[in-house]
């Protein structure tokens, strides 16, 4: 029977590691408060800038072994700043933070981690700025 712990712990273990490396990080604090408003479901009235989790999908890397995954990771930032060059800047402090991350991680180890795209967006009511950042993690069965 091949054994499955990597492939079920992986991605709940990444993202909790993800967001903790994040939260910490004192340029994010420093844009999106202390603690960092950064969360992994919906919250209820959350203070403007803020982060959210918006999507992690999971597949496997090679398909014989099944010991790499390739995670996609997108974070949603919104604010209430009307100019889009305010959510360009949050998300640097973002993308830097995620180029600066350094994990260690009991399942699994880090091949590659990459900011995949960065994009800002004005919704249709322009009260508001909405950001995505895409990463693309790829990560490999500890031995």
């Amino acid at each position: 029977m091949r054994d499955t712990t990597f492939l079920t712990q992986s991605g709940p273990e990444l993202v909790r590691a993800l967001l903790i490396a994040l939260r910490a990080d004192v340029d994010v604090q420093a844009v999106l408060g202390h603690p960092a408003r950064i969360f992994d479901a919906e919250t209820s009235a959350p203070a403007f800038p803020y982060a959210r989790l918006h999507q992690h999908d999971s597949q496997t890397a090679d398909s014989v072994a099944r010991r790499r995954l390739e995670h996609t990771i997108q974070f949603a930032i919104f604010s209430r700043q009307t100019r889009l060059e305010s959510t360009k800047t949050l998300l640097g402090v973002l993308r830097a933070a995620v180029e600066r991350l350094s994990l260690t991680l009991t399942t699994q180890n880090i091949v590659q981690l990459a900011v995949r795209v960065d994009e800002a967006r004005r919704p249709g009511n322009g009260k508001s700025q909405r950001g995505l950042l895409h990463l693309r993690i790829l990560t490999e069965a500890k031995a």
